[in-house]
């Protein structure tokens, strides 16, 4: 027995419905609208997709390790991401990111850190915590990410870098990154001018 003969336009009604489908992308596309098979987005504390600060730590000693904090985040969504690896954006003078770590305020942490001497785990961190389940708009405080940096030997070298850019991943879609600019300054003994050597970058 033959396959049953189609109703009167329903063969233009698939092909108009994949049309529409089709604009549709392309208009999400164009309009930067979010998708939600790309699952959720990684923003700044508030929903921001801009962070921009600068920061330096004076008279730093090279091949130590120090720790910058207050670049606050959450997501858009209801699933958490896992932040796969921080780069610094446009380094001077070799500086360098050689860990990084998320934390939540707690008893033993009920400030945010800023920025000071000593690696994540010295000063109290998880280097192998790189979660953030925060929600942008919700009641709870965003999730802190701090990074781990270093300058190369040379005494006089003061190193820094434009920003950080931050790949991160989640169940819900792909990787993505997430480019955001503090300026991020190591100075050397006798340097007061270190954040000046390093413009923000555009995210």
């Amino acid at each position: 027995m033959g396959p049953e003969p189609s109703a009167p336009g329903a063969g233009r009604r698939r092909r108009g419905l994949l049309v529409g489908v089709a604009v549709v992308g392309i208009a999400a596309a164009v309009l930067g609208i979010r998708v939600a098979t790309h699952g959720p987005a990684l923003l700044g504390a508030g929903g921001t997709d801009t962070i921009s600060f600068g920061a330096a730590l004076n008279a730093t000693r090279a091949d130590t390790d120090y720790v910058f904090g207050g670049v606050n985040l959450c997501v858009d969504g209801d699933a958490p991401v896992q932040i796969l690896a921080v780069r610094p954006t446009r380094p001077v003078n070799g500086f360098r990111v050689t860990g990084f770590a998320t934390a939540t305020r707690s008893s033993s942490h009920p400030d945010f850190f800023g920025a000071g001497p000593g690696g994540l785990r010295s000063n109290g961190f998880d280097p192998d915590r790189h979660a953030v389940a925060t929600r942008c708009g919700a009641a709870a405080e965003p999730t802190e990410l701090l990074v781990q940096v270093r300058r190369p030997a040379g005494p006089a070298d003061t190193a820094c870098a434009a920003g950080l850019s931050i790949t991160y991943s989640s169940a819900r879609g792909g990787t993505r990154r997430f480019d955001i600019a503090p300026v991020l300054a190591l100075a050397a003994p006798g340097d007061s001018s270190a954040a000046d050597r390093c413009e923000p970058a555009t995210p």
